[in-house]
């Protein structure tokens, strides 16, 4: 995944750059379905979270 990718090589701007672009598909994947969304949002933000404090 390009976004975990940015965040292990210390890509700050690249990561947030890249995580709205994929903020923005979920939203329109999900757009009839906001519990899905937020259950989606919350396991990308967890997964990096978790890598960010590996790094």
């Amino acid at each position: 995944m390009e976004l975990l990718w940015r965040v292990r090589i210390g890509d700050e701007e690249g990561s947030v750059a890249y995580l709205k672009i994929l903020l923005e598909r979920l939203a329109q994947a999900y757009k009839h379905n906001i519990d899905m969304f937020k259950s989606e949002t919350f396991d990308l933000i967890m997964t990096v979270s978790r890598l960010v404090l590996e790094v």
